[in-house]
């Protein structure tokens, strides 16, 4: 009511707990996406790509084999492209202690769901049908992509989100001490790297490994709930800025500026 009797621009939007927009919160689903869309849609040399697309954040350490692995991978889902959308090459945070021997070579097939890995990797088939759910994605009271993603498969993506991961990670999240939600004492991004960077001088003869073995999970058939909204994301402002994205227009100046003004695009 407060923000009504100062007639404040949005005081007709809060999000499902009565809060208003924090840019900072906000900016962070509209990363994400912004950076897909970009490489996905604008630039240029990409245009006509089919390959698969990895996405890496900067905090991300990679083993030496992460593209062999790939590649690898991608021959098991171009074999079975309706089952298989999308392949994750490490696991969440955990930092592995044990050897890769005898899993270095070992695939297993999962579903994805928050909290499922780091460092997604898919084709245009799997953005095409994102991009076709737009209006879930970019509606959804959540400022997490992720969260807002796993309301979107079970929404509107057709079958669940079936992907692939060796049971030995490639990709390692080395900013876990800081963060968001994070700022753990005592804790440095040095020191996670020293772990990761000893856990493959370790396992060195494991990488790159002559056989790939498909593991079906017996608990695949587990589906995910409908997610808990985090809020944070009920400015139609910010609705209209992410329907632009996947809606196949360009970001220019003008455009910010009508969407700022409220105007539709």
């Amino acid at each position: 009511m407060a923000a009504r009797k100062r007639m404040c621009n949005n005081a007709y939007n809060a999000d499902s707990y009565g809060h208003y927009r924090e840019a900072k919160v906000a900016q962070m689903k509209h990363h994400w996406l912004w950076q897909l869309h970009f490489v996905i849609e604008e630039i240029r040399i990409l245009k006509d790509f089919e390959g698969t697309i990895l996405r890496l954040d900067e905090d991300y350490y990679v083993a030496e084999d992460v593209i062999y692995i790939l590649k690898e991978m991608n021959k098991i889902r171009r074999s079975e492209p309706d089952r298989y959308k999308m392949m994750i090459l490490g696991d969440y945070d955990e930092i592995p202690t044990w050897s890769y021997r005898g899993m270095s070579g070992i695939v297993r097939q999962e579903k994805w769901y928050v909290g499922v890995g780091r460092g997604m990797a898919f084709g245009k088939e799997f953005w095409n049908e994102f991009k076709a759910c737009s209006h879930v994605f970019c509606t959804y009271d959540d400022y997490n992509w992720d969260w807002a993603l796993q309301e979107t498969v079970l929404k509107c993506m057709t079958g669940s989100l079936n992907i692939l991961q060796p049971s030995a990670g490639r990709v390692f999240h080395i900013g876990l001490c800081h963060g968001f939600h994070r700022n753990v004492e005592g804790c440095s991004s040095e020191s996670i790297k020293h772990q990761v960077t000893n856990l493959l001088i370790e396992n060195e003869e494991y990488l790159f490994p002559q056989k790939i073995s498909l593991i079906h999970n017996p608990e695949v058939g587990f589906e995910p709930g409908h997610a808990f909204v985090n809020g944070g994301w009920m400015d139609p402002r910010d609705h209209r800025l992410c329907k632009s994205f996947l809606g196949g227009k360009k970001l220019t100046e003008q455009t910010i500026l009508l969407l700022n003004k409220g105007v539709r695009t």
